[in-house]
């Protein structure tokens, strides 16, 4: 299994974003990869309805409908630690 971080990505793949706060949205390095209208849907979507860590919010963008974005809540960042962040990080 190959593991590499990526600064572009196709447009019509599909998204996982993982966070810990609202507040990361703007800096995740995929969220910037949209476009401003998609970027302002997720934004909406997200401050409506909040994060939630035992809640999945699965999107489909106005600019391509097939195009899904996976907004995955991740609790508090304090509950983390490098044990439970490599479990995550290996199992997707």
């Amino acid at each position: 299994m190959e593991i590499k971080a990526v600064k572009t990505i196709s447009p019509n793949a599909n998204l996982v974003l993982g966070l810990f706060d609202i507040k990361d949205l703007k800096s995740d390095g995929l969220f910037k990869s949209l476009k401003n209208e998609d970027k302002k849907y997720v934004e909406r979507a997200i401050a409506r309805d909040g994060l939630n860590p035992k809640r999945v919010k699965c999107l489909h963008l106005p600019s391509n409908p097939k195009r899904i974005v996976i907004v995955v809540g991740l609790g508090a960042r304090k509950d983390w630690n490098k044990k439970k962040f490599f479990i995550c990080w290996f199992s997707t």
